[in-house]
């Protein structure tokens, strides 16, 4: 999966920033099961891509790369995620001069100002102070694990220094201004129901029996169960849903529909003897 050549290399996009459950090391291989499953569903583009869980984005930009769909909406619950898409597509040049500034400290400085990063509480920062704040979280944390408390607070202690592909980025921030994007910050549901006929909704949720502090209300078995029902909801509108989610019975029950194995490689957990190649689901909601 390659964006082009740029500085003497082709770039691989993983996504904006590193995010625990990242798509972009797999997306070759979701791929070729929702791009086949579109060209015999629909021939042409779809209306729309819709994702309610973009987090590091590998997933859409890929889809826009391909030409999959002639509108895109990325959303998130979390109002920290969306800052960053929102930064890159209204104001780049001084995120990336930021980030430039930040990754030519020292290792003592990056860590303290990870530190200081970690206490700040984000609801009233302008936006672009607070995209810069989970880029620096994310590059500096530990496995690039992104976790909060039930109160909230980002509680991952520092991992390593920060390095930033500006390259990739930049890549990135063009990619989305070549495209109608629409950016929200709202729960699935709501985004899920924006969906009509003929649109492709990829939900990339938290996964069962996994970690999913990303938000302070977490993803228990009953969000699952709310998320399977909008889907399910969705696909009775001729909308085109496919789910990503663990290999285990209770995601089978849960959301039903056809299934396909995917072969995928993690290194996010804190415990090496977790790691490894491992089967994750790829599920298409509906007939």
């Amino acid at each position: 999966m390659t964006f082009g050549v740029a500085g003497g290399r082709m770039l691989r996009m993983n996504g904006l920033f590193r995010w625990a459950g990242g798509k972009g090391r797999i997306a070759d291989k979701l791929f070729a099961h929702i791009d086949t499953r579109q060209a015999e569903q629909h021939p042409a583009r779809a209306p729309r891509w819709i994702e309610p869980f973009v987090g590091g984005g590998a997933m859409a930009l890929e889809a826009m790369r391909r030409g999959l769909a002639h509108k895109y909406i990325l959303a998130d619950a979390s109002a920290d995620v969306m800052s960053v898409y929102e930064t890159l597509y209204q104001d780049a040049p001084s995120l990336l001069l930021e980030l430039r500034r930040f990754q030519a400290m020292p290792k003592t400085m990056q860590q303290t100002q990870f530190l200081w990063q970690r206490r700040q509480v984000t609801d009233c920062m302008f936006t672009c102070l607070r995209a810069m704040r989970l880029l620096i979280l994310q590059a500096c944390g530990f496995n690039g694990l992104y976790r909060v408390n039930k109160s909230g607070v980002y509680n991952v202690p520092f991992g390593r220094c920060a390095t930033f592909d500006f390259e990739l980025l930049a890549e990135a921030v063009k990619r989305l201004r070549e495209h109608e994007v629409k950016l929200l910050t709202q729960d699935f549901e709501q985004t899920t129901a924006l969906a009509g006929p003929g649109d492709i909704v990829y939900a990339d949720p938290p996964y069962l029996g996994t970690h999913s502090a990303y938000t302070a209300q977490g993803f228990n078995v009953e969000t699952h169960r709310r998320l399977a029902a909008a889907l399910w909801r969705a696909a009775s509108r001729d909308v085109v849903c496919w789910l990503s989610g663990s290999d285990c019975e209770e995601t089978r029950a849960v959301y039903g529909g056809t299934v396909y194995s995917i072969p995928v490689s993690r290194s996010m957990s804190c415990k090496g003897a977790t790691r490894g190649t491992k089967t994750e689901l790829l599920i298409r909601i509906g007939s």
